[in-house]
């Protein structure tokens, strides 16, 4: 009787043949220097007024998006730019001075945006960022998973002050971290998770043992993404940043719970995943419900669950992907 085909194989298999070529790591990467602090930037054919920026989860750099981009990219009549980044300490990014908080994360976020409308799109002929003109309207996009949803939720408000707040199409949200849910509230949770990312850490300092650890993660990708994973997110400085990220949100969640983000006014799509690993199936349950619970809490929100784990953006891409052009039509 054949076995049944492996995690990674029923990854591999559904990031095949669904869309454009997985492309290769050639990207030349940009250096924008914001707020004191230097960013590490990939943009991705600049020069269109439709703008979608990708805010990657903890522990993730922006390799982790490299099998969405070419599904928004390699749209005839729909085309759009595409920027993605390390934030401070991960990948190419150096640490910053600032201390690792959800605030300073979420203001990094609404300037990066910010940055990226008046860098990469094109508002000649269109009614640009003010308003002013009789031509196309810029329109953004957010896609936030995992971390980067709550990043995401946090920015909107901030960008809102800037002026940009009408020019946001809509918001996704990739499995986002929901502060509400019971397991963000337990310290059992904070000290599992650090203690896997110590691990992960202590592996990451011999090249053999990286490459073990990473196994799974790389047989899901592009050769030359799982590559740029090993060389650049599972180092030990970037998982460094990532017990950072991790503890600031531990620290920020009781404030969070008080004083949540002012719900957004655009539309927003809550894709949830509908597979869990066995250490996250005890209290994923109550996460799901908690995401559903904020779709549904929206004017505008959406929820869908896919058959996939959390990295969806890999596993289902091409209808991520579907749901990023919807709130662009």
């Amino acid at each position: 009787m054949p076995q049944a085909p492996t995690k990674e194989a029923q990854v591999a298999q559904a990031t095949a043949g669904t869309g454009p070529a997985l492309r290769e790591r050639s990207l030349p990467s940009r250096r924008w220097e914001l707020d004191g602090e230097s960013l590490n930037v990939e943009v991705h054919d600049p020069g269109h007024h439709h703008l979608v920026v990708l805010e990657a989860g903890l522990g993730n750099c922006r390799t982790s998006w490299d099998v969405l981009v070419p599904h928004l990219l390699d749209r005839p009549g729909s085309a759009v730019t595409v920027v993605t980044y390390d934030r401070p300490g991960s990948g190419r990014s150096p640490a910053s001075h600032q201390a690792t908080t959800i605030k300073a994360m979420a203001h990094r976020l609404a300037t990066f945006v910010h940055h990226a409308v008046t860098d990469t799109v094109d508002t000649t002929g269109t009614a640009g960022v003010d308003g002013d003109g009789g031509g196309r309207a810029v329109r953004i996009v957010l896609v936030g998973h995992s971390l980067g949803g709550l990043l995401v939720r946090c920015a909107l408000p901030l960008l809102t002050q800037q002026g940009l707040g009408q020019h946001v199409a809509g918001i996704v949200l990739l499995d986002p971290t929901t502060e509400t849910a019971d397991a963000y509230a337990d310290p059992n949770y904070y000290r599992q998770f650090g203690r896997l990312l110590a691990l992960q850490q202590h592996l990451a300092r011999v090249a053999p043992l990286r490459r073990w650890a990473t196994t799974a993660r790389r047989r899901a990708l592009p050769a030359a993404t799982g590559e740029a994973m090993i060389a650049e997110d599972f180092t030990p400085a970037s998982l460094a940043q990532a017990r950072r990220e991790h503890l600031a949100l531990r620290d920020a969640v009781p404030s969070l719970r008080t004083a949540p983000p002012a719900p957004p006014t655009c539309p927003v799509i809550v894709l949830s995943a509908g597979h869990a690993t066995k250490a996250a199936a005890p209290f994923r349950a109550d996460v799901v419900a908690h995401q559903r619970a904020y779709a549904e809490s929206l004017p505008s929100g959406q929820f869908e669950s896919l058959p996939a784990g959390h990295f969806l953006h890999v596993e289902q891409a091409p209808t991520v992907a579907a749901a990023i052009r919807e709130l662009l039509a």
